[in-house]
């Protein structure tokens, strides 16, 4: 990684998916081919047959480190196939955004990930789908998460 050259050619892959279609999720990965990986939603299944990440153009905008609140996410996509921008519309909730980082090399190794986000707003035209999209704000759940009353904790009272 710190060497001043390689051979190796580290791939953001995405994918998108929808509660209402979870069958059809939309795959891509930022390089100039398409990239067979066995990597799913959950982990990497090397049992499963490998998914096609469709290879293209993506633009993302990573938000500035440091600060007290979790930034946004930018991502710009060529709008090269109106998949993208019907699952938008048939959207019922947000999708849900995945992110890894792999090796062309070796596609089932992840090497940073996984991100785990939400597509929090969308705007299409005929050449770009961008959008924000959010992480989980973990830092402001509430701790514990259930109150201590007698029909959850009896034993305390």
């Amino acid at each position: 990684m710190y060497s001043q050259e390689t051979e190796e050619v580290f791939v953001l892959l995405l994918e998108i998916s929808n509660e209402s279609d979870p069958s059809d999720p939309i795959r891509v990965a930022l390089d100039s081919s398409n990239l067979d990986s066995k990597l799913t939603v959950d982990s990497v299944d090397t049992h499963a047959s490998a998914v096609t990440f469709a290879g293209g153009f993506f633009g993302i905008e990573l938000p500035e480190e440091g600060g007290e609140n979790i930034s946004n996410v930018r991502i710009s996509i060529d709008n090269v196939d109106r998949a993208i921008v019907t699952a938008i519309r048939n959207a019922t909730t947000p999708p849900d955004v995945q992110m890894w980082v792999v090796l062309r090399s070796s596609p089932d190794v992840v090497e940073a990930g996984p991100y785990f986000l939400t597509l929090e707003s969308a705007e299409y035209n005929a050449a770009t789908v961008t959008g924000e999209l959010r992480f989980e704000d973990v830092t402001n759940r509430r701790f514990p998460a259930h109150d201590f009353t007698p029909s959850l904790a009896p034993g305390l009272f």
